[in-house]
């Protein structure tokens, strides 16, 4: 089967980010289980139904390789799989609004991220708070790793935030004072 690339349809409406808002998810993590990929699969159909772009790259076991398959066939326009080499990691990284992190990023993920302004959705973890939008405060849509239930929440509980601009980009400059 052959991999989309990013002039697939999610990558071609993703392109015009600043001009046109679009909430999107990125996962960069290799998809096996020691890193929760079970949870990510779980939610790709639910953002694809509720219209929220995926992109991913096709790292991962071959269970997983089969389900992501199985996922872009039926969300063609959603779902993107790229092939996990560092120019389509580098084009997840620029399109995508949030990261998702079924299990513990690594400080120097972290450390790009922050860089790069993308908002973390993952387990709560030392030196991140987690958004509060009534407070005005956090830098990052925390959950309980391990339960699938609380991570979907935690996306969903971004792409609501996204729709408002001030706290988006204030939630963006709180993440740069994370200190890892």
């Amino acid at each position: 089967m052959t991999l989309k690339t990013s002039s697939s349809p999610a990558c071609s409406k993703l392109s015009a980010k600043n001009s046109h808002r679009m909430f999107s998810v990125g996962m960069v993590l290799p998809m096996v289980s020691e890193h929760h990929a079970e949870h990510f699969l779980r939610s790709v159909e639910a953002l694809c139904e509720l219209g929220i772009p995926v992109l991913a790259l096709a790292e991962g076991d071959a269970e997983s390789q089969k389900i992501c398959f199985e996922l872009s066939k039926a969300y063609p326009t959603m779902f993107t799989l790229l092939e996990s080499v560092n120019r389509n990691r580098s084009t997840i990284l620029k399109q995508s609004e949030v990261l998702v992190f079924p299990s513990a990023p690594s400080d120097a993920l972290l450390k790009e991220i922050i860089e790069a302004e993308i908002v973390p959705v993952m387990p709560k973890r030392k030196g991140f708070e987690n958004f509060d939008p009534q407070a005005e405060k956090g830098n990052a849509f925390l959950y309980e790793e391990g339960n699938f239930w609380k991570f979907l929440s935690a996306i969903l509980r971004a792409s609501e935030n996204f729709k408002f601009e001030y706290d988006w980009e204030n939630l963006k400059k709180s993440l740069k004072d994370v200190k890892l």
